[in-house]
């Protein structure tokens, strides 16, 4: 009766052990700690700079630990991120947005208008 107690807390602290080693550590990207500034906006083939936008300053801000602050307009917002291949998704407030990595710009189309975003 004892060996099978001391069996059950070994293999209880093993079980442990493991979940904590699995989730203590998140796979770096080549994002983390960037940050990516609104360069312009396509629509209908005209392509316009941030500037001519008049939208103000859009700032995506991504972390090491999986987080990401968008700043757009003077709002702060937080949320997280994932990163699969060329794929960004963040989700943020509630909503999930999904870019597309190209070298140093992070593309997102919204209803026909494509956002272009470069890293600073």
């Amino acid at each position: 009766m004892m060996k099978k107690r001391v069996l059950s807390v070994l293999f209880i602290v093993l079980l442990f052990s493991l979940l904590l080693v699995g989730c203590g550590s998140k796979k770096k990207t080549d994002i983390d700690n960037t940050s990516w500034v609104l360069a312009s906006a396509e629509s209908l083939g005209i392509e316009l700079s941030a500037e001519e936008i008049g939208m103000g300053e859009f700032v995506i801000e991504f972390k090491t630990d999986g987080k990401v602050t968008v700043t757009a307009d003077g709002d702060t917002s937080e949320g997280t991120f994932k990163v699969d291949g060329d794929e960004v998704t963040i989700s943020e407030g509630g909503e999930t947005m999904v870019f597309t990595k190209d070298g140093n710009v992070l593309s997102i189309d919204q209803d026909g208008a494509v956002l272009n975003f470069e890293k600073k």
